[in-house]
């Protein structure tokens, strides 16, 4: 399994595009990862729907991706892309959202991931579900 050092996979999350996402890496393990979002901003992001179910949206996509990544077999496997991303947003988020992507499934071509995204409170403002594509590697590791 791949699951990188905590410390060193939140300090991936620092640059100043996913800060001003307001993005904060939470935990990850085998299969799973967790990613929060500070909401609300607090100032013209507010205004902007858009702007908070593009981040979502983003957050969804790469804790998907951390899980599968968190999962593979390294010297065997790697991530190949994102196949599909269905999102389901249930409620507009008033606080922080934390994504949580488990892999619930994978085969030698897909790795299926679920998606939940709740409140502090345990309100749950999105579901989904992710499809990446997973490549086998040569043997002897090369891609």
């Amino acid at each position: 399994m791949a699951v990188p050092d905590l410390e060193t996979w939140r300090a991936g999350w620092n640059s100043p595009d996913q800060q001003r996402l307001g993005v904060r890496a939470v935990t990850i393990a085998p299969r799973y990862a967790a990613i929060a979002i500070d909401l609300p901003y607090g100032d013209e992001r507010d205004d902007d729907p858009l702007f908070t179910t593009s981040a979502l949206s983003y957050v969804a996509d790469v804790v998907a991706l951390s899980s599968v990544r968190a999962h593979l077999d390294e010297e065997r496997e790697q991530p190949n892309g994102t196949m599909s991303l269905h999102l389901n947003f249930i409620a507009a988020p008033a606080r922080t959202v934390t994504i949580e992507a488990n892999v619930v499934a994978q085969n030698e071509m897909e790795a299926f991931v679920e998606l939940t995204g709740r409140e502090p409170d345990g309100r749950m403002v999105l579901r989904g579900l992710a499809t990446f594509s997973v490549r086998q590697k040569a043997p002897g590791g090369a891609a």
